[in-house]
């Protein structure tokens, strides 16, 4: 097939530089003016989903790769499953995203190399001002946090690619500012997520190695003045207190598992009620117990208990879904990726496949999240089409499957 077009991928572009702009907008507008606001990223994802689905119709067709063929036959199985087992419910149709988002969006970004990577292309040109607006909206965010305005300090900011663009482009100074600036939304999981990546990085690429050693003084002179409140004013202090408010948690319960769940926001006792609900009937464990499987969660910082489709701990999301089979196709994937994206460390795509794999420990992304899916699309074709033949394409010409 001779590719001349791909729809759509300017407004997922711009989509995405639109959210990476203003991701902590929706934590502001949830506190200031409705919880509703909750769900402000899916105003972006729902979009590019959309758009993925029209591409495919528009084509018909949709990239040959066994990871797809894979999710197509576990997703099969997984609404029989739920068929039998489950209500049709809202949770029973919203376990088609995962299943969409690892096939047609996982195409869609694949399918975009082809077209010479028009997606990255314009994401690219305007990353660095996309970080600058964040920055903008952090410091709202916190000045808002201080004053009251905003009662929870962990906003969602979208500063890994920023980050990773400029850090593999040599814009080091703004790398680390944006890195600063991250300290300000008091997310811990995305802070050590992205620190870690560029630990990975310094270890790869940098020489001297050095560069590690700043890291690792930076983190031990947070941690001192955090812990003795030397030199900091009550302000300063209290912001970088979240970041190690675990040892707190830990030093002020008995109860080690309640401890453990405060640290962990809620993943401890999230992960422990999947597996609850698994049980011990291995057919659970094996095949998952389908779309519309859901399960209830009694946080430990809250007394009413919480019912949900999917865990903010992504290998488990996909266990209850289909099973350790589903999860294995899917991190299989994950892991082949992971192994070239080591060896392409100047490369910010590359660098975003290893943050996703971290962070996917601590919140389900590669369930909700289109733009993840965007992204390995896109490193498959860079990197795996010259060691998959199922997925080869050469001189713009993809190896894809007719449907219809």
């Amino acid at each position: 097939m001779q590719i001349k077009y791909l729809f759509g991928s300017k407004i997922v572009a711009i989509s995405y530089l639109v959210l990476v702009s203003t991701s902590v907008l929706g934590d502001i507008l949830y506190w200031t003016v409705s919880k509703g606001f909750a769900a402000y990223a899916k105003l972006f994802f729902y979009p590019v989903i959309l758009i993925s689905l029209i591409e495919l119709i528009i084509s018909k067709r949709i990239i040959r790769d066994r990871f797809i063929t894979t999710n197509l036959i576990l997703m099969s199985v997984a609404f029989l499953i739920g068929f039998y087992n489950n209500p049709i419910s809202k949770e029973f149709f919203a376990h088609f995203s995962p299943f969409i988002l690892a096939t047609i969006v996982f195409s869609y970004g694949y399918k975009s190399v082809a077209y010479g990577e028009s997606i990255l292309k314009y994401i690219d040109k305007h990353i660095i001002k996309a970080g600058l607006i964040l920055c903008i909206f952090v410091l709202i965010y916190f000045i808002s946090y201080k004053f009251g305005y905003v009662e929870y300090f962990g906003a969602g900011a979208l500063f890994a690619y920023p980050i990773f663009y400029c850090i593999t482009n040599g814009y080091y100074k703004i790398a680390g500012g944006f890195w600063l600036i991250n300290i300000l939304t008091g997310k811990r999981s995305v802070l050590l997520a992205i620190t870690l990546v560029l630990m990975i990085y310094a270890i790869k690429r940098l020489k001297p190695k050095w560069s590690i050693l700043i890291f690792s003084i930076l983190t031990l002179v947070i941690l001192n003045y955090v812990n003795s409140g030397l030199e900091l004013s009550d302000d300063i202090s209290g912001t970088f207190e979240r970041y190690v408010s675990f040892l707190r948690y830990i030093a002020e319960n008995d109860d080690l598992l309640k401890a453990l769940d405060l640290a962990t926001s809620g993943r401890l006792y999230d992960g422990i009620a999947v597996i609850d609900k698994l049980g011990s009937n291995w057919l659970n464990w094996l095949w998952g117990m389908g779309f519309g499987s859901t399960f209830s969660v009694d946080y430990s910082f809250s007394d009413e208990s919480h019912v949900t489709h999917y865990s903010h701990i992504t290998p488990l999301s996909y266990i209850l879904l289909g099973g350790v089979i589903l999860f294995l196709a899917v991190y299989l994937k994950i892991l082949q990726c992971i192994k070239y994206a080591l060896n392409n460390l100047n490369d910010p795509v590359s660098m975003m496949v290893i943050y996703f794999f971290i962070i996917g420990f601590g919140g389900a992304i590669y369930f909700t999240d289109p733009f993840v899916w965007i992204f390995m699309g896109i490193f498959s074709a860079k990197y795996l089409n010259n060691v998959q033949k199922s997925t080869l394409f050469r001189r713009h010409n993809l190896s894809t499957i007719k449907l219809g």
